[in-house]
């Protein structure tokens, strides 16, 4: 049983023999090209295979992103029933191992109005942005709140081991 040659090898052997063509090489042309033939037919179908996984790949990715878009709202929507429990409480809410706490986030900036922006908060790419980290850390040492700004601190669910 003969080695099964590549597509590559098979079209030099064709052309080699088509170069080098006599009476007695017709047979080997023959074979060269039956041989081409199935090698051609393998390889379109197994194009086609993978063009065919690639699909349900494909699908797969769209399942798995809606499922991760689920998961996402769902956990959202527990945190924001978990906070508005722990606002009504006002205390911590313990469990046998957790406890749930309601733990105030760092300052962050939310910007109003970026035209009132001093230039000094202000930093040029490809378009301007707001310099954040620079103007928090300016409220932080003078307590002064930039124009075009309002400081933000929002409130977050901190889920604990039970000490």
């Amino acid at each position: 049983m003969e080695i099964e040659k590549y597509l590559y090898d098979l079209v030099h052997e064709q052309i080699h023999y088509i170069n080098n063509l006599d009476i007695n090489s017709v047979e080997g042309l023959q074979e060269i090209g039956n041989q081409l033939a199935t090698k051609t037919d393998n390889v379109a179908g197994y194009l086609s295979y993978l063009d065919d996984q690639l699909e349900i790949v494909c699908r797969r990715m769209e399942v798995m992103a809606n499922a991760r878009r689920l998961l996402k709202d769902r956990i959202a929507r527990f945190e924001d029933y978990i906070q508005s429990c722990l606002e009504l409480n006002g205390k911590p809410i313990e469990g046998n191992h957790k406890v749930f706490k309601l733990v105030t986030n760092p300052p962050s900036i939310e910007v109003v109005d970026q035209d009132k922006i001093e230039t000094q908060y202000l930093e040029r790419k490809e378009e301007i942005t707001v310099k954040k980290r620079e103007m928090l850390e300016d409220f932080k040492k003078t307590g002064e709140i930039p124009n075009g700004v309002n400081i933000v601190q929002k409130k977050r669910i901190k889920i604990g081991d039970k000490v």
